[in-house]
C-alpha cells in the first residue's frame, strides 16, 4: 500500500481510532436487508466457516464466539487461519458457509480458501471494504464494511467494522435458524439491543486516551508487554499484541489467561508489563490470580475491568474502566484503550506508526520474497 507520510501527530492510524464509533454506526444501519437475506442462506448450512490473515483472522476468531452465543451454542461454527483451512483444514460442501473477511481483499491466502471452498461446494461469503477486489470476485456474496478510505496499514477501523458485521450478522442467523437458539424472544431483543448500542461503548472506550497516553509514558522502555485474556478477549488480546508489533515494533503476546499460568509466567520480570484483559465471565478469576501473581513477581500491570470492580483494582497496577456489555460484545470497546496504547507508545519511540517498515528496503527486499 502505497500512502503520503505524515510527519506526525495525528497520524493516518489515530484519526482511524477515533473514527469507529461513527463508522460502526453507518454500518449497522446500511444494507440490513441484505444482511437478512443471507443470514437466511448461512442459516441453513450445518457448518458455518470464518477465515482471514492477520487482523481479519482475529475478526474471524471474534466472529467465531459472537455466532456461537447469538445461536445459543450452534454446532459446526469454527474459525481458521486461511492457509491452514486450505492447507490442513476439513473439507467443505454444500451444507457448508465459508465467510472470508479480509479489508483490501487481496490476501492470497484468503483468496485460495475462497476458490477451494468454490470448488467443494460450499457457499463463499466475503466481508471487505472493497466490491472490486479479487475476494470480492471468488464470492457467491460480498457485505462491505463501508470504510474503504482507511489509510493506515496499522488496521483499526476495519477489524471494528468486520467484528460488528458479524455480530449483527450473527443475530439474524440465530432468529432464523430452526433449532430453537434462543431460549426465548427477550434474550433476542436484549441482544439486537446491545448491539445497536455498540457506537456507545467504542465511543465510551476513547475517553480513556489520556490514561493511556500517560501509560505509554511510564512505559515506553519496557522490553516485553503481554496481552491477556479469556473467551472471546482471548481474540482481544491477540489483537492487540499485533498492533503493538506493527505499531511500535515492541515484542508482544498474545495468549489465553489460563495457558500463561502453565509456563510462560516464568519469564515474566520486572522489565515486563503485563495487560490483563478482565471483563465479568468465567475468566475473571483467573484475571485476578494472574495479577496477584504478578504483583508478587514485581511485574506492573494494566487491567481492563469495569470500574467498579474493586478486586481487579486493588490487585492491577492499573485499572482501565470497561463499559457494560455481555462478555462477547466486551471485545470491541475492550480493543480501543490498547489502540490507543499501542499508537502512544509509537509516539514516545518515536515511530510513525503508519509504515511497518515499509518504507525500510530491508523489509521491502524481504517483503518481495514472501508475497505471492
Amino acid at each position: 500500500m502505497s500512502i503520503p507520510i505524515r510527519p506526525g501527530h495525528p497520524y493516518y492510524m489515530y484519526e482511524e481510532i477515533c473514527a469507529q464509533p461513527t463508522a460502526t454506526a453507518q454500518l449497522l444501519a446500511a444494507d440490513q436487508q441484505q444482511r437478512s437475506d443471507l443470514a437466511a442462506i448461512l442459516a441453513s448450512k450445518t457448518r458455518l466457516f470464518l477465515t482471514g490473515c492477520g487482523t481479519a483472522l482475529h475478526a474471524a476468531l471474534a466472529g467465531e464466539y459472537l455466532l456461537r452465543w447469538l445461536t445459543n451454542g450452534r454446532r459446526g461454527i469454527r474459525a481458521f487461519q486461511a492457509f491452514e483451512l486450505t492447507e490442513y483444514g476439513p473439507s467443505m460442501d454444500s451444507n457448508t458457509a465459508l465467510i472470508a473477511l479480509s479489508h483490501s481483499g487481496t490476501a492470497t491466502a484468503t483468496i485460495r480458501a475462497l476458490e477451494q471452498g468454490k470448488r467443494d461446494g460450499a457457499f463463499c461469503l466475503t466481508i471487505t471494504a472493497f466490491p472490486e477486489s479479487p475476494a470480492a470476485a471468488a464470492s457467491d456474496a460480498v457485505l462491505l464494511t463501508g470504510y474503504p478510505q482507511q489509510q493506515s496499514p496499522v488496521y483499526t477501523v476495519s477489524y471494528t467494522l468486520m467484528v460488528a458485521l458479524l455480530a449483527d450478522l450473527g443475530l439474524r442467523v440465530g432468529r432464523l435458524a430452526t433449532s430453537g437458539n434462543w431460549a426465548s424472544q427477550t434474550a433476542s431483543e436484549a441482544a439486537a439491543s446491545e448491539i445497536a448500542r455498540l457506537p456507545d461503548p467504542l465511543r465510551d472506550a476513547l475517553a480513556s486516551e489520556d490514561q493511556m497516553k500517560q501509560l505509554a509514558q511510564r512505559y515506553q522502555d519496557r522490553q516485553r508487554f503481554w496481552f491477556l485474556g479469556g473467551g472471546p478477549n482471548l481474540v482481544t488480546a491477540y489483537e492487540a499484541a499485533l498492533k503493538m508489533m506493527e505499531a511500535n515494533y515492541t515484542a508482544s503476546t498474545g495468549m489465553q489467561i489460563e495457558e500463561f499460568i502453565h509456563g510462560p509466567i516464568s519469564s515474566l520480570d520486572d522489565r515486563d508489563v503485563a495487560i490483563v484483559i478482565a471483563p465479568p465471565g468465567p475468566s475473571h478469576s483467573r484475571a485476578l490470580d494472574i495479577l496477584k501473581a504478578a504483583r508478587i513477581i514485581g511485574a506492573e500491570t494494566i487491567a481492563l475491568a469495569q470500574a467498579d470492580d474493586q478486586e481487579i483494582s486493588d490487585a492491577a497496577t492499573h485499572l482501565i474502566p470497561l463499559p457494560r456489555c455481555p462478555e462477547p460484545l466486551s471485545i470491541l470497546p475492550a480493543i480501543v484503550p490498547l489502540q490507543l496504547l499501542t499508537y502512544h507508545l509509537a509516539l514516545a519511540r518515536g515511530v510513525n506508526p503508519d509504515t511497518i517498515h515499509r518504507h525500510d528496503e530491508r523489509y521491502a527486499a524481504a517483503r518481495r520474497g514472501y508475497i505471492r
